[in-house]
């Protein structure tokens, strides 16, 4: 069973997340639902509420006064006759109840009196007659609409004369909503989406008590011939509303046809004191399905692959590469010497484009407030210029380090020199070709080992070249992918944070 006043407090949590994020008109609205709720839900489950609604002339009264047994409301040809909510409590004391359904004092009866001893057919149920909610007194049609979230048992009263009105069958899958089976699991809540679940109950043969029952009223007054088929009309417009399983009944307040099974309803509602948290589930759900309307269903991911795409876009287009490259040849042996580029800040509607897609990347899937709100904590792209610059000229290129190759020269002209001198002088040996081919030989030797040393100090400096330019290179990237997390992310970040707290708890 779901634990009602922790879901309460997790909506109440989700509207201070969402805040100035959520339209004023939602909150308002979810604020005052919230209120009424945990209010009705003070009251427990001493009483359950059930309420006649139905337009002007549909014979509320009438059945109110047939099912309390006494004349409480007044019934008559002027329209409206309810001018106010009345109620007639069986069991208990409903005045806390009654000052929630703000029910005038003057408007409360009990049936437990003189009049009525021995004849309680309920144990514990408050009765509501309500105004008409087609009134044209705006003051009228709010009551009924305020209280329909508060009533446990939906009573909607039909007239003969105007049960075919397309209007009327509208009106009651707006406000039968309210009255939507609370005990579906929370996966299919989740799957539902957004999306209004079909009006439905688990009917009169499981032991649960219908949240909504349809009553064609005045049902006398139709020639016997045409009841049943007027009935089956009724019953295949419900159908198509979503409502199969609503229980439909045809009654009369003057003759008493179908008050029986109505009775039957009502009693059974006021044994089941499960209904009012059937009741509460409903109400906050529904609550909850107008906040979702407020949220996305998830939230972008501010680090990651996403920066890193946008760094290298900047680097690409501040020259970054180009410094690097120009360290690379500054560092070669026998290489000219040229000046290490330095990268700049890129053009301003590069700027402009980065900004751009990062909060497109960001608010992807926000409703609009929420996308409004990102797009102001994003700094301006002229600001964001200033700041890529910045990044760019806390990295020093490096100033390139060129090592010849002089001991490996002068070892080489050292042994040519060896070399000649040996064959000069006749060592190790006087023969003429000896001593030539030793002198040909240091020679030889001394060349290669100046060749192998340039070589070598060659190789030695493009790899410090490259490493000293890969440095570079990722010294700046790191200093570019910095700066646009500390611009870009901080901003978005504590607005998808409150996103991520409200969508969480609304779905929770």
């Amino acid at each position: 069973m779901v634990d009602v006043q922790l879901r309460l407090t997790q909506l109440q949590q989700a509207v201070t997340a969402g805040g100035e994020f959520f339209s004023p008109g939602v909150t308002a609205r979810a604020k005052e639902d919230l209120r009424l709720a945990h209010e009705r839900m003070s009251v427990g489950d001493g009483f359950v509420v059930a309420a006649l609604v139905g337009g002007t002339g549909s014979g509320k009264s009438s059945l109110f006064n047939r099912l309390t047994g006494l004349n409480f409301a007044a019934v008559g040809e002027v329209r409206p006759t309810t001018q106010e909510i009345m109620a007639c409590t069986w069991g208990g004391d409903s005045s806390r109840l009654l000052g929630i359904l703000d029910v005038a004092p003057h408007a409360q009866f009990h049936f437990e009196s003189i009049l009525t001893a021995g004849a309680d057919e309920y144990e514990a149920i408050v009765l509501l007659d309500t105004p008409d909610y087609d009134s044209v007194q705006l003051a009228h049609s709010g009551q009924v609409a305020r209280i329909i979230p508060l009533v446990d048992v939906l009573i909607w009263v039909l007239d003969p004369q105007k049960y075919a009105d397309a209007t009327i069958y509208h009106t009651l899958m707006m406000l039968g909503r309210k009255r939507v089976q609370a005990e579906r699991t929370e996966p299919e809540l989740a799957d539902s989406g957004l999306a209004e679940p079909e009006l439905v109950d688990s009917g009169l043969n499981n032991g649960v008590v219908a949240p909504l029952i349809v009553v064609l009223n005045k049902i006398d007054t139709v020639p016997e011939a045409e009841r049943s088929a007027m009935v089956a009309d009724v019953r295949h417009k419900l159908d198509a509303l979503g409502c199969a399983h609503v229980p439909l009944y045809a009654t009369s307040a003057l003759t008493g046809e179908g008050i029986d099974q109505l009775d039957r309803s009502l009693a059974r509602a006021s044994e089941d004191h499960s209904v009012w948290h059937r009741t509460a589930v409903a109400q906050l759900d529904s609550v909850a399905r107008i906040l979702q309307t407020q949220v996305g269903k998830e939230e972008a991911d501010l680090g990651g692959a996403f920066v890193d795409e946008l760094v290298d876009i900047v680097a690409g287009a501040s020259g970054v590469s180009a410094a690097a490259e120009t360290i690379r040849a500054s560092g070669a042996v026998g290489g000219a010497r040229q000046a290490t580029l330095r990268p700049q800040a890129p053009a301003p509607t590069l700027t402009v484009a980065v900004r751009d897609m990062w909060v497109a990347h960001v608010i992807t899937g926000l409703p609009q407030q929420w996308q409004a709100a990102v797009e102001q904590s994003v700094p301006t792209a002229e600001r964001l210029r200033k700041r890529i610059a910045q990044a760019l000229a806390s990295v020093t290129p490096p100033k390139p380090v060129t090592k010849r190759p002089w001991g490996w020269v002068l070892g080489g002209v050292l042994l040519a020199m060896i070399g000649l001198v040996c064959a000069v002088l006749g060592v190790p040996a006087a023969d003429i070709w000896l001593r030539v081919s030793v002198g040909i030989a240091g020679v030889v030797l001394g060349a290669a080992l100046i060749v192998l040393g340039v070589w070598r100090a060659r190789t030695k400096a493009r790899k410090r070249a490259n490493s000293t330019a890969e440095s570079y290179d990722r010294a700046v990237r790191e200093a570019l992918a910095q700066e646009l997390r500390s611009s870009l992310v901080p901003g978005p970040e504590a607005i998808l944070k409150r996103h991520r707290a409200a969508r969480t708890l609304l779905w929770a």
